[in-house]
């Protein structure tokens, strides 16, 4: 027991000596330094306004981070270098926006008929020379194209099959002679396939297996279509191409085109598919009072005279696409659906209209991209932005009437250009510290007030933070949504430390022999620069700490606050400090607080102005506590 008594009081000898050997050299070293910047103050404070502008150089390399998978997603994960890959090497080029539509019943003609507005008003809607048009995904109408049969023309450089025109008479086979041309076929490709027999007798051989069975199929297609004639009548194939040849686009529905592709695939079928009208993709209930694959004055009209009764019956009896000519349900959009007793849609709360858009993938190859954390390009990137302004102009609306937009854009622009979004309260923050730091300070009388000091106080700490900003900036360090609270932190960290520095100066003042205004200083910073030390290397490791997290995110955010804590603390023990020693030779001279030009020669300080309350009420509460 007494060897182990020994041992304890051996190591707490140690422990004290490295105490007192720390704070013995912390008090040494700060009290030659209070002395030196006392006695060369100007010196003090143009070394820091240079450091500061030096440091705050690094501000020209900041960036906001956008991208949330950055954030929070560690940088050497084998899931993020698996997104970073996939992102580079197959980009997304489609983007999805959608807005929705709410009221007491959005299936109303005044809902439907804002719906319909604000889709026109989207379609005339430019950036430069390029409209809507230009950015969505374009896919084809279901319809013959303009001009019929005659518009299927595919004689483009490049292409190799024939257009119409260049048919000879042998390759127009109709609908009824299908079957026997298909045999003509298979007979000049059998004799080709036998000339190629002193070539390879193998795969003559598995060719004429190949044909046989075509042919076989081919007679089996030619009996099904003789028995069809049989039952229809011999001329039922003639009539059916003239009906397709006759038919007004209007009257032509799905069955008749594919019936068309079977038979003329792939020439004529492809130069139609070719020569077809095409619109943007989207979803969207309006569809239903489209016009052959387009909004036009056809549409205007039927929009205008709907009623609620037709936009029942259309939304419950005619899910129809009038856009892309083809079935869609329609129902799918609608949201806080009510029906009647018969399972019949009566009245909705809410409908969505979906619209997509594409990026030029090249043109980000070649130029980068629009903004971080997604990869678009500049024009796409600008029309968005024309959307949400366009989308977001509710004030024609109906009453009753509301919508809720959500462009692709707006996800990401919720993550970037947070830097001076809370700029106001940040001012409005540092304006109440202000006038607090003063009130604590200054002394009610015109020579004893620190109005000047309690400026250069705040300077202080945003000079800090703008040097630790630029520190963290020229490393490469970004910036998110989350790093807005620092500034508040580091206001109160600041502050604080002007607290310790004054206060410990009034007691020495108070309690010591007059001496040189720098020893004077020296002995203040020989107490006060020990205490914010150990408060401020507190704060500082243990941000330093929390920086060794995974989450990418959270890492940036403690070595920004650590190294802005630093380097206000480095600024307050000496920017602040020089400033302190120069105001208080404006005291001693008895020149004003606010005019530093105009002084008091019979100034006498007041009993009244040298109270302080806040020393009462602490000094009534201590003697609370230990009654």
């Amino acid at each position: 027991m007494e060897k182990k008594s020994q041992d304890q009081t051996q190591l707490q000898k140690f422990v004290r000596v490295c105490q007192y050997g720390v704070i013995g050299s912390l008090e040494k070293f700060f009290s030659w330094y209070g002395c030196l910047v006392a006695t060369h103050p100007i010196a003090a404070i143009l070394v820091c306004i240079s450091v500061t502008i030096a440091g705050g150089l690094g501000l020209l390399r900041f960036y906001e981070e956008g991208d949330a998978a950055s954030m929070v997603i560690p940088r050497h994960s084998v899931f993020r270098k698996n997104i970073d890959w996939l992102d580079e090497n197959f980009p997304r080029e489609i983007r999805v926006h959608s807005v929705v539509y709410t009221a007491d019943n959005v299936l109303t003609p005044r809902v439907i008929q804002t719906i319909y507005n604000q889709r026109k008003k989207l379609e005339e809607l430019t950036n430069g020379e390029k409209t809507f048009q230009d950015f969505c995904i374009q896919v084809p109408v279901l319809k013959l194209p303009a001009g019929g049969l005659t518009a299927c023309k595919r004689g483009k450089a490049g292409q190799t099959t024939i257009g119409w025109d260049d048919w000879e008479e042998d390759d127009w086979v109709p609908f009824w002679g299908a079957g026997q041309n298909n045999t003509k076929i298979n007979q000049k490709d059998a004799k080709v396939n036998k000339n190629d027999t002193n070539v390879n007798e193998n795969e003559t051989k598995i060719e004429q297996n190949e044909l046989k069975d075509d042919h076989t199929e081919t007679q089996e297609r030619k009996k099904r279509e003789v028995d069809e004639e049989k039952s229809e009548g011999i001329f039922a194939p003639l009539l059916k191409l003239s009906d397709f040849l006759l038919s007004s686009p209007a009257d032509i529905n799905i069955d008749m085109l594919e019936g068309f592709s079977d038979q003329f695939y792939p020439d004529l079928y492809c130069g139609c598919v070719e020569a077809t009208e095409t619109t943007c993709f989207e979803q969207n209930i309006i569809e239903l009072w489209g016009d052959q694959g387009s909004y036009n004055e056809v549409s205007d009209r039927k929009i205008a005279s709907l009623t609620e009764a037709t936009i029942l019956d259309t939304i419950n009896n005619k899910n129809i696409s009038q856009i892309f000519m083809k079935d869609f349900n329609f129902k799918e959009l609608l949201g806080d659906v009510k029906y009647n007793y018969k399972g019949e849609i009566i009245g909705a709360g809410a409908v969505e209209m979906k619209f997509y858009t594409t990026v030029n993938v090249t043109d980000v190859k070649i130029h980068g991209t629009a903004t971080r954390g997604e990869k678009i390009d500049v024009e796409s990137y600008q029309f968005e932005g024309l959307m949400v302004s366009l989308l977001q102009e509710r004030s024609w609306f109906p009453p009753g009437v509301s919508s809720f937009v959500n462009i692709q854009r707006q996800f990401f622009d919720s993550f970037v250009g947070q830097t001076f979004k809370d700029a106001d309260k940040l001012v409005g923050g540092y304006i109440l510290v202000f006038i607090y730091v003063n009130l604590m300070l200054s002394k009610l009388n015109c020579v004893e007030q620190r109005f000047c000091l309690s400026v250069v106080g705040i300077l202080s700490v945003a000079m800090g933070m703008i040097l630790g900003y630029g520190i963290c900036s020229m490393f490469g360090l970004s910036y998110s949504a989350a790093h807005t609270v620092i500034p508040f932190l580091l206001l109160g960290i600041g502050i604080d430390n002007i607290f310790v520095i004054t206060q410990t100066f009034n007691t020495i003042e108070s309690s010591s022999t007059p001496a040189t205004l720098a020893v004077r200083f020296g002995q203040t910073m020989k107490h006060a620069g020990v205490a914010v030390s150990v408060t401020t290397f507190t704060d500082v490791i243990a941000f330093f700490v929390g920086a060794n997290t995974l989450l990418p995110g959270l890492q940036s955010f403690c070595v920004y606050a650590a190294v802005a804590i630093f380097c206000i603390y480095a600024l307050q023990v000496t920017h602040f400090v020089a400033w302190f020693s120069l105001d208080q030779r404006r005291q001693s001279a008895k020149r004003d607080g606010c005019i530093c030009c105009f002084t008091h020669k019979n100034f006498k300080s007041f009993e009244f102005s040298n109270r302080s309350f806040l020393n009462k009420v602490f000094s009534y509460i201590g003697v609370l506590l230990t009654k």
